[in-house]
């Protein structure tokens, strides 16, 4: 059947997914490196939705983008705060613009690289 390709490829994201997760767990990558994937992704799902793909507002508060991506909520800042040093992104509250989206993928690159 034409569902099975379709199911498979539900499974292997769901699984790379997991496997992206239980690596952030065990802190295999740098803050900095963690957060660019995160905000890539994020703005990947808002552009498939038809939204701007590099004007985003964080989908929650910054203590739970810690939670979520297994770091100190200092952590996040102080990575939000080099990413913005550096160029990469302007933080404004929520409201997030990544101006270089090609160097945060070269950053993010180990995570997707290994998932």
């Amino acid at each position: 059947s034409a569902r099975v390709p379709d199911l498979q490829r539900t499974l292997f994201a769901v699984m790379a997914r997991d496997l992206r997760m239980a690596q952030w767990h065990k802190g295999d990558f740098p803050a900095e490196a963690r957060l660019a994937d995160f905000l890539l992704r994020w703005g990947q799902r808002l552009a498939q939705r038809g939204y701007s793909g590099t004007q985003l507002t964080l989908p929650m508060p910054r203590g739970d983008i810690a939670n979520y991506l297994s770091l100190a909520p200092e952590t996040v800042s102080r990575s939000l705060r080099r990413l913005m040093d550096d160029g990469l992104v302007e933080v404004r509250g929520r409201e997030v613009k990544l101006c270089q989206p090609p160097a945060l993928v070269e950053l993010a690159r180990a995570i997707t690289d290994r998932a």
